[in-house]
């Protein structure tokens, strides 16, 4: 209030507002600091905001205005055409760019959000097999298994990520898919069982291992168990439609119907994203199935 021009006293309030997650509140501090000094930390931190308040067009807007564009500012900018669902202008960007670990990532995130889930598999594997002789960027491994079962090729997802394990059996992402597939697969349960709890051993809190451990001990049908692993999934994350399903079938074995068809219910409006039209009209099935009964009910 005394100073509206304080570096120090924008800076400070940034950082507050990020500790306490008020994002768009600390996006005005940040555009302050911009305005008063154009420095590069400033600009970085204000871009990476806007991306995750999904402000795509402020972002391309606040790159555009640069005089030269490096590197990180092309990559940003792509991001935003993604957010945008401006396909052509973000691969044209990234084509630019190179094949390094997080382009050849954003790459197969666009194509698969454009619905070629084959060709970003082809990316991902080709930059897998380059990358993975150097010790390079696991993710790469990681995305190209999840977007294979995503693709429903279990199988070759389970080559490769047992075939990962092989070299990193304490792998805590590794672990939980390979036991998370074959949960869904619902064979080797035990041994499924065993790997998502070792993950979890090192992964205490993270929602996707808390979720893969419900859902294996659904399969072995142990559901009054899965339902306190599968609330605290949700308490993590609540917005993903899997889980949100997959509570939907726990609390369905225990009996919960009404509680069963609201998860339903709100996996389904989530599921646009992720869902492919099989799996979708799975959801749908359930949904009709469970209404006609609560109906007689």
């Amino acid at each position: 209030d005394i100073d509206p021009f304080s570096i120090p006293a924008h800076s400070g309030l940034a950082e507050i507002y990020i500790r306490h997650k008020r994002y768009n509140d600390a996006i005005c501090h940040l555009k302050s600091l911009w305005d008063i000094q154009g420095d590069r930390q400033s600009l970085e931190q204000l871009v990476i905001l806007d991306l995750r308040e999904k402000r795509y067009t402020e972002t391309i807007d606040l790159i555009h205005s640069l005089d030269t564009l490096g590197k990180d500012d092309r990559y940003y900018l792509a991001m935003a055409y993604a957010g945008l669902k401006q396909w052509d202008n973000a691969l044209g960007i990234l084509e630019e760019l190179g094949n390094g670990c997080k382009i050849v990532l954003l790459k197969a995130s666009i194509l698969e959000d454009m619905g070629r889930r084959e060709d970003a598999i082809g990316m991902l594997e080709a930059a897998w097999q380059t990358n993975k002789v150097n010790n390079g960027c696991n993710d790469l491994g990681y995305q190209m298994c999840m977007v294979m079962e995503r693709a429903n090729r279990q199988k070759d997802a389970l080559v490769h990520s047992l075939d990962m394990l092989r070299d990193r059996p304490n792998d805590p992402v590794l672990l939980n898919f390979t036991g998370y597939v074959w949960a869904e697969m619902g064979v080797n349960l035990d041994q499924a069982h065993t790997m998502i709890a070792k993950a979890l051993k090192i992964k205490p809190n993270d929602a996707y291992i808390l979720d893969s451990m419900a859902w294996v001990l659904y399969r072995q049908d142990r559901s009054e168990e899965a339902l306190v692993y599968m609330k605290k999934a949700l308490s993590g994350i609540d917005d993903d439609p899997v889980m949100n399903e997959h509570m939907g079938d726990i609390l369905l074995d225990t009996g919960k119907d009404k509680d069963a068809f609201a998860y339903y219910l709100k996996a389904r409006i989530l599921s646009d994203r992720i869902f492919s039209g099989k799996d979708k009209a799975s959801l749908d099935s359930k949904i009709d199935i469970l209404f006609e009964g609560l109906k007689q009910k």
